[in-house]
């Protein structure tokens, strides 16, 4: 340009014939991943999709979507957001659909939908992380829904007062109170737990929005 001595333009950036560049080899990696999908996948990859939990054991478990797909979709907890480790069968969540490192098709970016009392009255266990405590009472938070849960000491179950504190990762049901409060009852350390179905007649949660599938 006029008026810039000495200004030189940059040389330009020189691809070998044969090689692609980084950015370039880890597009067409991915367009490659997302062609050996199966077709009721592959049309739904990066899109941001909601669905509910059908079930979760361990490490993984499986996400439907009947708006979107037949059948299930493999999720694996790796793929929960903020660093979560389980999710409860029922929760509705938001994710998206990609390959795996194998190819497979699989639950990206799993995040919940769920208020804390949705799953008031439902039955069914949680897992989650005390917060805060103080005194007589703290907050939870949890994977399966969004925000945190207010809980008193009254409601805790087996937990030495010694171990009760920030980080301490709790199993726990939601109910009301007499105050009409939604709460967490019956908190108990996570390994002192056995992982089971929820009881009979335990309904899933409701939807945030009002949508059950």
């Amino acid at each position: 340009p006029e008026g810039n001595d000495g200004w030189e333009a940059p040389a330009p950036r020189l691809v070998p014939r044969g090689r692609a560049s980084g950015s370039a080899a880890a597009l067409a990696s991915e367009k490659a991943s997302v062609g050996s999908l199966e077709p009721r996948f592959a049309r739904l990859a990066g899109l941001q999709l909601e669905g509910q939990i059908r079930s979760w054991k361990n490490d993984w478990g499986f996400v439907v979507a009947p708006e979107h797909f037949e059948g299930d979709l493999f999720c694996h907890r790796d793929n929960l957001e903020s660093g979560a480790e389980s999710v409860a069968p029922g929760a509705a969540v938001a994710f998206q659909v990609g390959p795996d490192r194998r190819g497979r098709a699989t639950a990206l970016v799993v995040v919940s939908l769920n208020a804390p009392q949705d799953w008031t009255g439902t039955g069914q266990q949680l897992e989650g992380v005390i917060r805060s405590f103080k005194q007589d009472w703290g907050f939870i938070v949890s994977s399966s829904f969004q925000g945190d849960l207010f809980f008193h000491v009254d409601g805790i179950a087996g937990v030495p007062p010694g171990l009760l504190a920030p980080g301490l990762e709790v199993n726990f049901l939601v109910e009301t109170d007499k105050k009409g409060r939604c709460v967490g009852v019956e908190i108990v350390p996570v390994s002192k737990v056995r992982r089971g179905p929820p009881p009979p007649g335990a309904q899933p949660p409701s939807a945030k929005r009002g949508r059950l599938l």
